[in-house]
């Protein structure tokens, strides 16, 4: 739908093509508005993340290679065209990449924009630190809930985990000596 508010600026109403990607793996995007504009002279990429303004990802002029902003690195993300197909490609998706992405084909008297909306669904990890008291005072359970198996895990998380958890446990082991050392020693002032 497209309105014009008192100021004469237009306002479009449209749908967009979405995609949904699993967190961690790889998504393309190709530039829909190649079809009807053969004749640019600069290919842009934005993203537009929710609430936030755009952010020019990549600038490709005709026949140079690809420049990237500095908050997409070329090791996540990858501009290509082969002549024909533009497209972006974001190696391993995280959960900051869902928003909006754009292409601009630019030339000489025109432009054309086209958006896709892209949404990241995630695994995830829940770790439970409980204290419980009572009886085993001090004591801490540590519980890892996880959505997906742990062989679809980056090493850099499961390292992660593992240190976090290796961390707690000897925490614990430590209080759990000093309070038995101090137990011990209030009995022994008694005896003497």
């Amino acid at each position: 739908m497209i309105t014009r508010d008192g100021y004469g600026l237009v306002k479009l109403d449209a749908l967009v093509p979405a995609i949904t990607v699993q967190l961690g793996e790889p998504v393309t995007f190709t530039c829909g508005a190649m079809e009807s504009f053969q004749s640019s002279t600069w290919l842009q990429w934005y993203k537009q993340s929710e609430g936030d303004t755009l952010k020019l990802m990549v600038m490709q002029p005709k026949n140079v290679a690809p420049s990237y902003g500095p908050e997409f690195p070329t090791s996540r993300f990858r501009a290509t065209n082969d002549g024909i197909n533009r497209k972006l490609t974001i190696l391993r998706t995280v959960q900051q990449d869902e928003g909006m992405y754009h292409c601009a084909l630019i030339g000489w008297t025109e432009s054309i924009w086209a958006g896709t909306y892209l949404m990241v669904e995630g695994r995830y990890l829940i770790v439970c630190y409980c204290f419980h008291t009572g009886n085993t005072e001090g004591l801490l359970n540590s519980t890892i809930v996880q959505k997906s198996e742990l062989s679809e895990w980056s090493l850099e998380v499961v390292i992660f985990l593992l240190f976090a958890v290796l961390t707690v446990s000897l925490t614990v082991i430590v209080v759990l000596i000093c309070v038995v050392i101090k137990k011990k020693s209030d009995s022994c002032q008694g005896t003497i």
